[in-house]
């Protein structure tokens, strides 16, 4: 989890100044879990959600609150948006693999080898 949110961070240039002072996306982590504090300390801004799990959570996060409750609505409004991206992300991936795919048996067939095994 921490090398997406470092990822995420990133910002590539867009123009000659930028690649002088470069600039950084914001990430604002949510976690729950001992699984989660590599996440925390990584991002800009964090929320720990008090569960039995552990309260180095607390400890970690900017922000800790005792229930998911109050997040629904940063869910509810960011939520659409990030599906939509995810969405594009993967017809985006798909259309790219069926490219690949295309080129390698049009290679195969300009090559003379056939397609079906048998």
């Amino acid at each position: 989890k921490p090398w997406v949110v470092k990822l995420m961070q990133y910002k590539p240039p867009s123009s000659s100044f930028e690649s002088f002072f470069p600039g950084r996306n914001y990430v604002l982590a949510i976690g729950d879990g001992a699984n989660d504090l590599n996440m925390l300390r990584v991002a800009d801004a964090s929320v720990g959600i008090r569960s039995g799990e552990t309260e180095d959570i607390v400890r970690q996060s900017a922000l800790s609150h005792n229930q998911w409750s109050p997040l629904t609505t940063l869910m509810l409004v960011d939520g659409p948006s990030m599906a939509t991206m995810l969405s594009l992300l993967v017809k985006l991936v798909f259309l790219k693999h069926w490219m690949t795919a295309m080129a390698l048996s049009s290679d195969l067939i300009y090559k003379g080898y056939p397609l079906s095994p048998f």
